[in-house]
């Protein structure tokens, strides 16, 4: 974490791409029937936005050695999630890709 930065600056770098997108109109804005979709886009880019302010807060709070655990805890979440909501069913490789990940 570089010093004298806090973790709202940091992920405000999102902001940035997001306002350049709209400079260089690579983000054009919807159409009238595209703003479902568009809101949706537009959540999940808030939704990110907020995880990395809480993502870089806990670096700042635990360090990033406890920071790295976070990758298995995203992997099992996932992993429940899928199998809980969407009734997926995974095969052995995923569960020995899960095995390897877990053993390194």
């Amino acid at each position: 974490m570089p010093k004298g930065t806090d973790s709202l600056a940091l992920a405000g770098g999102c902001a940035v791409c997001f306002v350049g997108a709209l400079i260089v109109d690579d983000l054009a804005p919807p159409l009238p029937g595209d703003w479902p979709a568009a809101y949706g886009v537009y959540r999940a880019s808030l939704t990110s936005a907020a995880a990395y302010v809480l993502y870089f807060q806990l670096i700042r709070i635990a360090g990033p050695v406890y920071m790295s655990q976070v990758g298995y805890i995203v992997v099992t979440v996932g992993v429940v999630a899928g199998m809980l909501v969407l009734e997926e069913r995974h095969s052995a490789w995923v569960w020995a890709g899960i095995g390897l990940m877990l053993a390194g």
